[in-house]
């Protein structure tokens, strides 16, 4: 709810504070697609691992045009009548609120995401990125998050296939490629779960910036099965 009134704020304030239907058009426009913005990164469907800093960065571009916007339309727009000054008191009255209560709950997140960080989330279906020619995913296995003690962590399984490979030549080109290409580093690992083989356990590290870091850790392994998987892990302290 406390979401859906920030997102019409600055579209009701502007309505009742442009002087002009030109004006007013113009702003809701570029309110509007701010507004957009904002509702594609809540929702996550885009970029996902810049998802806090880019709903940050668009907070702030709308107080700066919430603001701005309403003082160069007194300079473009002539005196407005007397009837719609109690219009526009209102206006400015939401315009205030609005950004003293998005100025508290950015200077809150970043408060409290520099002290925890980011709420980990399961690893997309392209974390890996490119495999190079004889590798491919077969499938990837979203295992969800699970809590810990004191933190949780969100799991992604890669399985792997190599062609014409051992599953061993298949972990260790997989691998050799994530130290590459991805900076992983990889050590010898003992095996974690019943019938799993993990061959080399990826150093936990930080990824991201600004307000989106966040650990994640990788695992090679191969299943009694034969097949190969890596497992992918983001993890958080809360």
């Amino acid at each position: 709810m406390l979401y859906v009134i920030l997102w019409l704020a600055p579209l009701v304030s502007w309505a009742l504070i442009a002087r002009t239907w030109r004006g007013r058009i113009t702003g809701l426009g570029v309110l509007g697609l701010l507004a957009g913005g904002q509702l594609v990164m809540w929702q996550g469907w885009v970029g996902r691992e810049y998802q806090l800093t880019s709903l940050a960065v668009l907070t702030g571009v709308i107080m700066f045009v919430a603001v701005i916007g309403p003082v160069v339309d007194i300079f473009r727009a002539s005196p407005p009548p007397r009837s719609a000054h109690g219009r526009m008191a209102l206006g400015w009255l939401l315009n205030a609120g609005y950004c003293v209560l998005c100025g508290l709950i950015l200077l809150t997140s970043a408060t409290v995401v520099g002290m925890f960080g980011r709420m980990s989330w399961v690893p997309g279906e392209d974390a890996l990125g490119p495999l190079p020619a004889g590798l491919s995913v077969r499938e990837t296995v979203d295992l969800g998050c699970t809590a810990r003690s004191s933190a949780s962590s969100c799991d992604r399984n890669f399985v792997i296939d190599g062609a014409n490979s051992t599953p061993d030549r298949t972990a260790e080109d997989v691998r050799r490629h994530l130290e590459t290409t991805a900076g992983w580093t990889f050590a010898p690992a003992k095996s974690l779960a019943r019938g799993t083989r993990v061959l080399w356990q990826g150093a936990c590290r930080s990824q991201g910036r600004m307000l989106d870091r966040y650990v994640a850790c990788a695992w090679v392994s191969i299943k009694e099965s034969g097949m190969v998987v890596v497992q992918m892990s983001y993890q958080d302290d809360w």
